[in-house]
């Protein structure tokens, strides 16, 4: 993971700890197996970027994103996109949205 570490200090957070590099590590192979398991493993995986448009304004008090996964709607075939933050949790509850 040193390109990731790389990237952690490009964007001013400093340098990365072990924990955090095997954090990386593990939630990022976690997340891919997730998305193949889903039939949703045809995405590309941008990790650890700055949410600025304007490259002037930094990422500076912005924070960063974890993930973005770019593809292609399973149904619609259009672009989708989807932010990701990362946790280290060890069990999570799935809510589904209500339609409305």
């Amino acid at each position: 993971m040193p390109h990731l570490a790389a990237r952690w200090v490009h964007f001013q957070r400093g340098e990365s700890s072990d924990s955090e590099r095997s954090a990386w590590a593990g939630s990022l192979v976690s997340l891919a197996q997730d998305l193949v398991a889903a039939e949703r493993g045809n995405v590309e995986m941008i990790v650890e970027c700055s949410p600025t448009v304007d490259s002037s304004e930094g990422a500076n008090g912005l924070g960063q994103i974890d993930v973005v996964l770019v593809g292609r709607h399973p149904v619609k075939g259009n672009l989708s996109v989807q932010l990701v933050e990362l946790k280290q949790w060890s069990s999570v509850t799935r809510v589904e949205a209500r339609d409305s």
